[in-house]
């Protein structure tokens, strides 16, 4: 896209190029344990033991994020340690991953890493749970 700029009102407009970066978060999904769960049970049962494990993490996480705005980080450490353990039992591999994170930044008062890794945990959730009901449609 270019879009004319200029440095005074008397300048004729020269063109500038704006880069749009196209950012993809990659979840590393394990499928087996999803799969492992339709294959004990019914449809309802299952999304209701997949929706159950997921509202599970987002209070996890929400909790998170309000500890980490009031600068609570010795809260953080155990939390994050639960919503990890709680999202290799789903298979949800990048969320797992940002969670231990957040609990070593926080473990280690990395405020400014703190921040970035919890953002992170947070965009690997959300596109977890659209990898997750794309589970149910797979063969």
């Amino acid at each position: 896209m270019t879009v004319p700029s200029t440095s005074s009102p008397d300048e004729e407009p020269r063109p500038f190029r704006v880069a749009v970066l196209d950012y993809a978060v990659a979840t590393d999904l394990d499928p087996l344990p999803v799969r492992a769960i339709y294959a004990r049970h019914d449809l309802k049962e299952a999304e209701a033991l997949i929706c159950t494990a997921l509202e599970d993490i987002a209070r996890r996480l929400s909790l998170l994020t309000a500890l980490h705005g009031r600068a609570e980080l010795d809260r953080m450490k155990p939390l994050a340690a639960s919503l990890e353990t709680r999202a290799r039992a789903l298979g949800l591999g990048e969320v797992a991953l940002a969670a231990r994170h957040v609990g070593i930044c926080a473990g280690q008062r990395g405020t400014v890493a703190l921040s970035a890794v919890l953002l992170r945990l947070e965009r690997a959730f959300d596109a977890a749970i659209s990898d997750i009901w794309a589970l149910r449609d797979a063969p």
